[in-house]
């Protein structure tokens, strides 16, 4: 049985007056009972006291049951009061506490009704908006007459689920992003009576999002740029193994055709030589067995064929090795080729040292001179000078090797050509690890540079 404290005692005060008109109606009963069957006098036994045991007691156990009922009512009243009072008090601090982690959560927080009227509002969402308390959200917020598009409150009201949409605002500050997420709320039975709409403001995340698409982009566009390069890297290294293939199979050539045309030399030169001394030995020792010993012209024929002999082969080993490795060596191998140059185009050319230059590099020496070559060679080919200069010297551990002629000079497109001239001595320049410059001199004509650094050479003796 459940007490209610407003009840307790009206129902005690009930339970009083029942028994108050029981016992005096026993009282009534007990009396026509001495009446009728004792034949007592009726209003004596009423009020006759030693006749009304039984009525006497039960007005005892009545006031007894009346009192302890009471006791009771008290009791239940005190416990509902003290629940009451700890209900409220839990309720109060579930509230605060709910209250302060919606201040924590950071958002707004609305909750709307079926009708879309807004009934609860936080503090966040008041301090941006105002209360807005009975006032349709789409007219607040969006300045609508109607439900707005896509409304994820709405589409909660419809299929019971959870809905988000984004919304963009704007404000004298500017742009502002909102993230809206609407979930039913309902009653007891289940049934939806309103809906909770939490409000995010993701701007920070909006331009963050923005920044991070502006940094893809350029980095996508930094990427294309470097695979262009890396592009146009590879084909320009893919070229430059092209044309080391193609120097080093025409230096080949050259070595085959220079090895042919000393071979045709030694056959030629030396060979017809060396036939027509040994015919004049033969003749002069016939003489001499026959006792004949006048043969002094034809010595001394031999000792003009012996010499012109020895001149070519000293000339076919210059070819073979044009530069000796000694102080004198490279600088002597530049004046051969200077004599060649006046002998063969008729053009002035000069040697200019101021001090020996030793090379300790056999392929270095090589190299240089081959450049040398080649510089002078193309000059007084295709240039038309009038007058080509060949410089060596040494600064510090650089060997700087200078070819420079007052010609035409070098063409517009000369980089443009096929011609493998240029390409020849960059590749020779590069096998010794020299730098090659070639450029139009300011006043006219070319001039050739090749700068070689011995301290290279010098490591690897000391390495030694």
């Amino acid at each position: 049985m459940k007490f209610e404290p407003e009840t307790n005692h009206i129902r005690a005060g009930h339970f009083f007056l029942a028994a108050a008109a029981l016992s005096v109606l026993f009282w009534l009963l007990e009396s026509a009972f001495h009446f009728i069957i004792l034949h007592d006098n009726f209003f004596e036994t009423l009020f006759t006291s030693e006749n009304h045991e039984i009525w006497m007691r039960l007005i005892v156990v009545s006031i007894i049951f009346v009192l302890t009922f009471y006791a009771y009512s008290f009791y239940k009243t005190r416990k509902t009061k003290e629940l009451l009072s700890s209900v409220v008090k839990n309720a109060q601090e579930e509230r605060t506490r709910s209250e302060a982690i919606i201040a924590g959560i950071g958002d707004g927080i609305i909750i709307q009704d079926t009708g879309y009227k807004i009934i609860y509002q936080n503090q966040i969402q008041t301090e941006k908006y105002g209360n807005r308390d009975g006032e349709y959200c789409y007219k607040v917020y969006e300045g609508r007459d109607t439900v707005c598009e896509f409304c994820p409150v709405e589409m909660s009201f419809s299929d019971g689920k959870v809905h988000k949409a984004e919304r963009i605002v704007s404000t004298g500050n500017g742009t502002m992003y909102y993230e809206l997420t609407s979930s039913p709320l309902r009653d007891s039975t289940g049934k939806i009576i309103a809906a909770i709409k939490v409000v995010r403001d993701i701007s920070d995340r909006k331009e963050i999002e923005a920044a991070l698409i502006n940094y893809q982009t350029h980095l996508e566009a930094l990427v294309q740029d470097r695979t262009s390069e890396l592009r146009a890297s590879n084909e320009l290294l893919l070229e430059e193994i092209n044309d080391r293939r193609s120097l080093e199979k025409l230096l080949i050539d050259i070595e085959e055709q220079e090895r042919r045309s000393i071979g045709h030399d030694l056959h030629d030169g030396v060979g017809q030589l060396l036939t027509g001394i040994a015919f004049k030995v033969r003749g002069l020792g016939r003489k001499l067995e026959q006792g004949d010993f006048e043969g002094a012209d034809e010595v001394a024929d031999l000792s003009v064929l012996i010499d012109e002999a020895k001149e070519q082969i000293s000339y076919l080993s210059r070819g073979l090795a044009p530069v000796d490795i000694d102080e004198q060596g490279l600088m002597m191998a530049l004046t051969a080729i200077s004599y060649y140059i006046k002998k063969t185009f008729g053009i002035p050319c000069y040697v200019m040292c101021k001090e020996p230059v030793m090379v300790n590099n056999e392929t270095a020496v090589t190299q240089l001179y081959r450049i040398a070559q080649e510089a002078v060679t193309n000059a007084s080919k295709h240039a038309k000078p009038n007058r080509v200069d060949i410089s060596l010297g040494k600064e510090h551990d650089k060997i700087i090797l200078t070819v420079k002629d007052d010609g035409t000079g070098l063409p517009e497109d000369i980089y443009n050509r096929s011609g493998m001239g240029l390409k020849i001595m960059k590749y020779r320049a590069g096998i010794i690890n020299a730098s090659l410059d070639i450029r139009r001199d300011i006043g006219g004509g070319t001039i050739v540079t090749c700068i070689y650094s011995d301290v290279y050479e010098k490591k690897d003796q000391l390495s030694y």
